[in-house]
């Protein structure tokens, strides 16, 4: 059974009760735009939500868009005073700031009316659109907004869901777990055969942890340690234990093969074990439960 793989995204917005009709009406379009491109809206931080919960949402989701809209007047108490300026929503300045710090694609719409402050200041953001003045939603279907919104797509579409790491001489079972989780599950998998050559291991892991949401890792009996013990290899291990640390124990699996020795320092990630290693059938349905709990998480 396939597992919800569409990309999912957040949409930041002042709450609909704050909006104008036209700003209503240019939220649900931009809405309706999103799901017909195939993307998952996410629900956005609720009041209670801290800032590290909001964070935390952030670095789950694929990408962040965020609505720029009309909220408040406000003047300068100290200097000029006489001088009315627009502002947006200070969660606007919060939003954007936390999306690229998480390093997630990030486009703003905003409205031309608003004072070019905060993360709306001139070259402080790329991919800062302007509205219409009429919030017209046809709009949408322009080239000024579709050429930036293909960027942004784009560098969604960079995103996987599963890194799948393993050693060499696991290479059999390796492509057999890929094409489970991707022509099974429907998933988009992150092959460590995906890394560039000219990386190191250091820069080919930041980079698949950062755009994967989670991570399935081969402990095989690889390499002999002594008289009956056998580990698997360094470098399987030490993704492992990476993505563990960056994302949490609970956005990794580690399939173990009989007989390789576990690392103590990673007994807090889920173990499945693998009776044969050219047979994955006993495993598939725990691993797509799994799965379906760490990706299901970004709900």
């Amino acid at each position: 059974m396939p597992i919800e793989s569409r990309l999912s995204v957040i949409i930041s917005s002042p709450k609909v009760q704050n909006l104008s009709n036209p700003q209503r009406r240019f939220l649900e379009a931009v809405e309706e735009l999103l799901r017909s491109k195939g993307l998952r809206i996410l629900t956005e931080s609720a009041d209670s939500d801290t800032v590290i919960d909001d964070i935390t949402k952030t670095n789950r989701c694929r990408g962040v868009l965020v609505l720029a809209f009309e909220q408040w007047n406000a003047r300068r108490l100290n200097r000029d005073r006489d001088k009315d300026v627009v502002m947006p929503s200070e969660f606007t300045h919060i939003k954007a700031v936390t999306a690229a710090a998480s390093r997630r694609p990030l486009l703003v719409l905003r409205e031309k009316s608003l004072a070019d402050r905060g993360v709306l200041r001139g070259g402080y953001l790329q991919h800062v659109v302007r509205l219409p003045n009429s919030l017209k939603t046809e709009w949408l279907d322009g080239t000024e907004f579709q050429s930036e919104f293909k960027k942004w797509r784009d560098e969604i579409d960079c995103f996987r869901h599963v890194f799948l790491g393993y050693s060499s001489q696991a290479s059999e079972t390796g492509e057999q777990l890929c094409r489970f989780l991707s022509d099974e599950l429907k998933l988009r998998v992150f092959d460590w055969h995906n890394f560039h050559s000219g990386d190191s291991i250091w820069e080919s892991i930041v980079s698949a942890e950062r755009y994967t949401n989670c991570g399935v890792f081969l402990f095989m009996a690889d390499d002999a340690l002594t008289a009956g013990t056998k580990a698997p290899r360094d470098n399987v291990v030490y993704e492992a234990g990476y993505f563990a640390g960056a994302k949490g124990g609970k956005s990794a699996v580690i399939v173990m093969e009989e007989g390789a020795k576990v690392p103590t320092d990673l007994q807090g990630i889920l173990y499945l074990k693998l009776g044969k290693r050219r047979d994955i059938a006993p495993i598939k349905e725990a691993l797509r439960e799994r799965l379906q709990q760490m990706l299901g998480a970004e709900r």
